[in-house]
């Protein structure tokens, strides 16, 4: 039976899927953290800091739809007058089930991107390297 605007979840649902939320807000913005961070550590020593992109955007756009998961879990329990109704798709079950499940996939999706950076990445010796120490390339 499709669910419609005057009908709510069931309650025990609601609190499972607001833990799950911010569980995966959580990691989300851990994932986040944790990019910033090897950026800045790669950065002086000229690392691979661009394609770094990639799993820092996937990582943001997982805290982006949680935010909006939270405004319409918000909106749709509060209270309504007549003039300030939200729209029916932002507090529709669709629309928090998409960016719900949104959440967990941007972060899975950051975590495999992150992972295949650096298993798929040629190593670059000046970043393993401090400053100032130079490797011969003479063998004899």
């Amino acid at each position: 039976m499709p669910e419609t605007s005057e009908q709510k979840f069931p309650e025990k649902t609601v609190e499972a899927l607001k833990l799950w939320i911010k569980l995966v807000t959580l990691a989300n913005a851990g994932g986040i953290a944790a990019t910033v961070a090897v950026i800045g550590a790669t950065a002086k020593n000229g690392g691979f800091v661009n394609i770094l992109a990639w799993p820092l955007g996937l990582f943001s756009l997982g805290v982006c739809l949680a935010i909006l998961y939270a405004s319409s879990y918000t909106l749709r329990i509060m209270e309504h007058d007549k003039w300030d109704t939200p729209p029916n798709w932002l507090i529709s079950a669709e629309f928090m089930y998409l960016t719900g499940y949104g959440t967990l996939a941007f972060f899975v999706l950051g975590c495999i991107s992150g992972v295949c950076i650096v298993a798929f990445a040629e190593p670059n010796i000046a970043v393993l390297m401090p400053e100032g120490v130079r490797l011969s390339t003479n063998i004899h």
